[in-house]
């Protein structure tokens, strides 16, 4: 059975599959994240996107990756009260034969 990941970048409905590689190098991009201005949000149990903390994606993502979950789904908000952006990105491990 191959593994395949699909990414969908929710805040403009963009789908597409990724490779192991790609994932690694979204992984290592959500690193580089660490000295920004962005706040973060993690999906909870309940499907809910929370307040967290940049520790926490990582976390996350490293448990996403080390295949503990099957989904990885964070917001990063940019920019201050007035101005403010927003994506969304969820990644899903998928099985395919």
């Amino acid at each position: 059975m191959k593994i395949q990941y699909r990414i969908e970048e929710v805040t403009t409905s963009t789908d597409k599959t990724l490779t192991e590689k790609e994932v690694v190098e979204f992984g290592l991009h959500l690193n580089d994240l660490n000295d920004t201005d962005l706040t973060f949000e993690l999906e909870d149990a309940n499907r809910h996107m929370k307040g967290c903390s940049f520790n926490d994606v990582i976390a996350s993502f490293k448990a996403f990756h080390n295949k503990t979950t099957d989904t990885f789904k964070v917001c990063m908000t940019s920019g201050d009260m007035m101005h403010k952006t927003a994506k969304t990105v969820a990644i899903k491990r998928v099985s395919t034969t």
